[in-house]
């Protein structure tokens, strides 16, 4: 060998044996450091809020809490959060599921409306809420209005028949953001599911409500339970809604009472963090069911076959049923805030001569 070709050997042996050591290295710097960062992460964006709120809850031989109970208004307060937190999981994870399994089979031309229950995701909260507003208040909301004038047992009255200021619009309107959540979780499971199963279930004279009801539910039990328990924490810490609708008429949930007492003068640290307390113990214990209730995912296994969508597809219906959603759940409350934001003045009718651009001039130029 020459002395050039056994320089350029030596190294790459000398490489070649350090080779394993240096990946035991690697790999231990990365596994360690990995754990750091997520002990960070969870030090710092869990445990020190929680301490936080614990600790001005118990100040004070436990002042918060005293004064909370005192109050006696915890006992309802406590109901309308629960009963808000499961009107939203309920009727999300009925449509949410519903809308999944209608996407799903979808023919490949009208695959585009899978999109439309994802839309709500996109959309601030405060924005849909506006638009429901401005499309059921009691007396200037446009659908209240419509309705009004077409239905003969309304002529006359000059409010109603939607109050959005109500604990069922509030349970509406949080169902509809929520849904695509439920959304997401079911049709991630879905697609794991071979489409042969479903197609096997029609092959065998199943219709489609029962292949869905014997067949699929019991394969996407992971992504229900997960969807069910995403949107009751978040219907449980909701806050948007109920401030902007619930306080108009005095319907508080644990949020807005926190909320209410950070913002009166003079603020108080301690109840506030006491009505925060059962929310944060709230999202604890479902972690902890939820984590009890999926210990054996293996069980809802389809089986090694890649999921894929079925031959069959649904028909018009569920094509309406998306549509019907889109419709209600995005157009409808963004044309009411398109329409308002052109209006001098917000009135109950919509009139060219009332239509102004005068709004959006003064918000590009203020």
């Amino acid at each position: 060998m020459s002395p050039v070709s056994e320089r350029a050997t030596v190294p790459l042996r000398a490489r070649a044996a350090r080779r394993p050591g240096d990946s035991i290295v690697v790999a231990w710097i990365v596994k360690h450091t990995s754990l750091a960062a997520f002990l960070l992460v969870t030090v710092v964006g869990f445990l020190t809020p929680l301490v936080v709120v614990l600790s001005s809850a118990f100040n004070h031989g436990a002042s918060g809490l005293r004064q909370m109970f005192a109050a006696g208004t915890f006992p309802k307060l406590l109901e309308t959060t629960v009963t808000l937190a499961l009107g939203d999981a309920v009727f999300s994870l009925i449509a949410g599921t519903a809308l999944a399994w209608f996407a799903y089979r979808l023919p490949r031309r009208m695959r585009w409306l899978g999109f439309l229950p994802l839309v709500p995701l996109v959309m601030p909260p405060l924005a849909l809420v506006l638009g429901y507003i401005f499309l059921a208040a009691p007396i200037a909301g446009y659908a209240n209005s419509f309705l009004r004038a077409i239905l003969p047992w309304e002529h006359g009255a000059i409010s109603g028949p939607f109050d959005v200021y109500s604990l069922a619009w509030m349970i509406v309107i949080g169902s509809i953001s929520l849904t695509a959540f439920v959304f997401l979780f079911v049709q991630s499971a879905l697609s794991q599911v071979p489409g042969e199963v479903i197609d096997g279930a029609a092959a065998s004279g199943a219709g489609p409500v029962r292949t869905y009801w014997k067949v699929v539910l019991p394969l996407i039990r992971p992504g229900l339970v997960y969807g069910a328990f995403t949107v009751f924490l978040l219907g449980f810490g909701e806050f948007t809604i109920p401030l902007l609708l619930g306080t108009t008429n005095s319907i508080y949930v644990l949020t807005s009472a926190l909320y209410k007492q950070l913002n009166n003068y003079p603020v108080n640290i301690a109840l506030a963090s006491a009505y925060g307390l059962p929310v944060v113990l709230a999202g604890l214990l479902l972690i902890i069911v939820q984590r009890f209730s999926l210990r054996q995912q293996e069980r809802f296994s389809a089986g090694s076959g890649r999921g894929s969508r079925p031959l069959s597809t649904n028909g018009p219906i569920a094509q309406v049923m998306l549509g019907l959603y889109g419709f209600i759940g995005v157009l409808l409350p963004l044309f009411a805030i398109v329409v308002v934001s052109l209006e001098k003045n917000w009135s109950s009718t919509i009139s060219a001569s009332n239509f102004t651009l005068g709004n959006y001039h003064y918000v590009l130029t203020s």
